[in-house]
C-alpha cells in the first residue's frame, strides 16, 4: 500500500471506533479530525505548525494511531518543521524512540530506515527497550565470565 495525504478519521456511527476516509480536501466538521500522512502498516505522520511544542501533540497523534484497524503502523512521527520525533507505541509507548532536529538530519538519516523502499531496521538513540536489551546481555556476560573465573579455580564453600 502507498503513502496517502489527508486522511480524515471520523467516527462510524453507533461504535467508538474511528475510520480512516480518504480526504477530499475538506476542513474538519462534526468532530472529524486530519491525520497529514497515513502509509499503512509503515508510518503516520503529523505535521504541526514551525515551532509549535510537539509534546502537547502526543495524545492527538496516539488516539489517531490506536483508532487505525487494521493496518495500524508500527511508527509515528510528530513532525513542526524544526525537529521530528519518532514513537514507536509497540515498544515503547510515553517516550519518542528518538527526537531528529532539521539540523541534524543528514547525520541521523538511518533514524529513518523504516521510511526506504525496502524498509530497514532504524538506529534510535532513545530505544529504552533495546538500551535495557544490551544492558541485560552486558551483565549476564560479566556475570558468567566472574562464574567462570571462580569456579574454574577450583573454589569451593
Amino acid at each position: 500500500m502507498g503513502a496517502t495525504f489527508e486522511f480524515r478519521i471520523a467516527k462510524k456511527p453507533g461504535t467508538a471506533q474511528l475510520e480512516l476516509i480518504k480526504g477530499d480536501g475538506a476542513q474538519a466538521k462534526g468532530g472529524k479530525k486530519f491525520a497529514d500522512l497515513l502509509w499503512p502498516e509503515r508510518v503516520l505522520i503529523e505535521m504541526k505548525s514551525r515551532g509549535a511544542k510537539l509534546e502537547r501533540h502526543y495524545d492527538q497523534a496516539f488516539d489517531y494511531w490506536t483508532h487505525i484497524v487494521p493496518h495500524r503502523p508500527p511508527y509515528v512521527i510528530l513532525c513542526n518543521f524544526d525537529e521530528f520525533w519518532i514513537y514507536d507505541f509497540n515498544q515503547q509507548l510515553f517516550d519518542p524512540v528518538d527526537r531528529v532536529s532539521l539540523r541534524e538530519l543528514s547525520d541521523r538519516a538511518s533514524a529513518f530506515n523504516f521510511l526506504l523502499p525496502q524498509e530497514q531496521k532504524p538506529r534510535f538513540d532513545n530505544n529504552r527497550v533495546e538500551v535495557t536489551r544490551k544492558a541485560a546481555l552486558h551483565s549476564y556476560s560479566l556475570a558468567f565470565s566472574t562464574f567462570r573465573r571462580v569456579f574454574g579455580r577450583g573454589f569451593t564453600r
